[in-house]
């Protein structure tokens, strides 16, 4: 089993998952700090993997999120501000949870296995 791959994000590509019924986690993320490549890596782990299928997950990013209309806007909606980087976790019932800097990948596992 390999790590989870990310997909590009789209509020089309994210409206279709959730009908779906899977849990959606969307990596806003910029250019302008080395750091955003980095945690995108670290997220990567055999845990998420384990939890990403265990939960029905997928995994998008989206890149330049502040230069992406699509994106800030959706980041703006969940979390209330467009501070990056920061996660969100959809669920089916089209909740979002949102983490924010300092993101760590048990954070995130421990989210998408806790009950809604």
């Amino acid at each position: 089993m390999g790590p989870p791959k990310w997909q590009e994000f789209s509020t089309f590509e994210l409206k279709r998952e959730l009908e779906r019924g899977r849990t959606v986690v969307v990596y806003f993320r910029d250019d302008w700090w080395h750091g955003f490549d980095q945690l995108e890596s670290d997220l990567l782990t055999k845990e998420l993997a384990i939890a990403m299928r265990k939960n029905n997950s997928v995994m998008m990013i989206a890149n330049e999120t502040l230069r992406n209309p699509q994106a800030e806007t959706e980041l703006k909606k969940v979390s209330g501000s467009n501070h990056i980087p920061a996660i969100a976790i959809y669920s089916s019932n089209k909740s979002a949870r949102i983490l924010e800097d300092p993101i760590e990948a048990e954070q995130l596992v421990r989210l998408l296995n806790s009950p809604r």
